[in-house]
């Protein structure tokens, strides 16, 4: 368990110093928190906070060689968060638009097969 003295941006530069997997915990633990209510913000299911959360995690860590120390990185970590929030919801809707997609393909099935019936060779 870290200390909560010990600022984000330190965590951030411990891992990026060291590349190693106890501080890149010891960020994760202390940024987890404020990134979950974030990602809240935009996504209210549970589970598919903790798969954006988790997918945040994994591009924080992929890219953090674009990282510019110059700056905040809680302000870095939250665009990559806002960014999977999103891409998650477009994802989200895109399947939703799909499901609509078919149910309605299965409407219209059943609204032709009794016209089908109905067809007779003149």
């Amino acid at each position: 368990m870290i200390k909560k003295n010990k600022s984000i941006q330190y965590l951030a530069l411990n891992f990026i110093e060291k590349r190693d997997n106890k501080s890149f915990s010891d960020l994760i633990d202390r940024i987890k928190p404020g990134l979950t209510s974030y990602i809240f913000k935009y996504i209210q299911d549970q589970d598919i906070i903790n798969e954006v959360l988790s997918q945040t995690f994994i591009s924080i860590w992929e890219k953090i060689d674009q990282y510019n120390t110059k700056y905040n990185f809680s302000t870095w970590a939250y665009a990559i968060a806002k960014n999977e929030s999103l891409g998650q919801l477009r994802l989200s809707n895109k399947n939703l638009s799909h499901d609509k997609l078919s149910a309605n393909h299965s409407r219209v099935l059943m609204i032709n097969s009794p016209i089908d019936e109905l067809n007779i060779e003149v």
